[in-house]
């Protein structure tokens, strides 16, 4: 990052700040003086482009700050508190994608700096993920990955290898579809598209459903639709602009929880109910017919569900749920 570029705007939303809580005509002049006496960095000592690591090697952040006061250091690392020394050593112990915040600070103030950095190798192709929902309705949630050939487990993958952003919290699901993993949260009922080779997200659409809705689980219909489970109902799901149509069957409000399309049908299981049955045809078709008076159509399979328990498709064909 170029530290004129961002110490540009700094100045400005300082000074107008300031100048605005002052009285007297030359306070803004003042200010001005003090801002200047704000940390400086000589040029070239902090990288203003990203860098790209292997695994293995490392980069030592070693930047050269003058001040007529004081200078205070903090390093974070993808949002952790890593250092208060004046120089920080970033290790590519894996393959990941992280964030490098600096925030050089005097009594005046503080002028933060970041740069980003690659290691190079992300393949989470050789096991499987876990979604954990995090500290319910407060934490975001977070994807781990067990390793099967060297029976290891990783944490905070998604975090790792997206420069510290965090997914929605609680969150409920993930699902593999057409080369794309599809991670439901539900406090802030959020879906993020992700690559699942690198764990790279891809697309993250906030407030998907309506508010007040709780997004539970993806489940992918064809290539256009999918449908996304909610706490009291049902969401059809554009996959090219994600409009969210709901599906009134009238008699889902404990709420649906995990489905599948088997057989030209979409099972789900719905909270203190039977499974339903829904016609894959008419789901996919015109729904602005349906409403609270000429409610959505489906069938019941007798069997009784508590509407978290999701679906296997084994490799004899068969269908099993919990």
């Amino acid at each position: 990052m170029n530290l004129k570029q961002l110490f540009k705007p700094l100045l400005f939303l300082t000074a107008a700040f300031v100048i605005a809580s002052c009285s007297t005509d030359d306070c803004d002049l003042d200010h001005l003086e003090k801002l200047q006496g704000l940390p400086a960095l000589k040029a070239g000592t902090f990288p203003e482009e990203d860098l790209t690591l292997n695994v293995g090697e490392k980069y030592v952040y070693s930047p050269k700050a003058s001040s007529p006061l004081d200078i205070y250091y903090q390093w974070y690392q993808n949002g952790e508190d890593m250092s208060t020394d004046p120089s920080f050593t970033f290790n590519a112990e894996r393959p990941s994608r992280s964030k490098v915040i600096l925030e050089l600070s005097n009594d005046l103030g503080k002028v933060t700096l970041e740069n980003k950095v690659t290691v190079r190798g992300a393949d989470y192709s050789k096991g499987c993920f876990i979604i954990n929902e995090g500290w319910y309705g407060h934490g975001s949630g977070s994807i781990s990955y067990y390793n099967y050939d060297n029976n290891s487990i990783e944490h905070w993958c998604y975090k790792n290898q997206n420069f510290g952003d965090e997914l929605g919290v609680t969150s409920q699901s993930g699902t593999l579809w057409n080369g794309k993993l599809y991670v439901c949260s539900k406090q802030n009922n959020q879906l993020v598209i992700v690559d699942p080779k690198t764990l790279y997200a891809e697309k993250s659409i906030g407030l998907l459903l309506p508010s007040g809705r709780q997004a539970y689980e993806f489940i992918p219909v064809n290539d256009q639709y999918a449908v996304v489970t909610a706490n009291g109902d049902f969401y059809r799901i554009d996959l090219n602009t994600f409009e969210a149509i709901r599906i009134s069957t009238g008699s889902t409000w404990g709420g649906c929880g995990s489905g599948i399309v088997y057989q030209d049908k979409l099972l789900l299981n719905v909270k203190s109910q039977k499974i339903y049955k829904i016609d894959i045809k008419t789901l996919c078709g015109d729904l602005s017919q349906y409403d609270w008076k000429n409610l959505f159509p489906y069938e019941n399979i007798d069997v009784s569900t508590s509407g978290g328990t999701r679906f296997v498709e084994c490799k004899d064909g068969n269908l099993y749920t919990v």
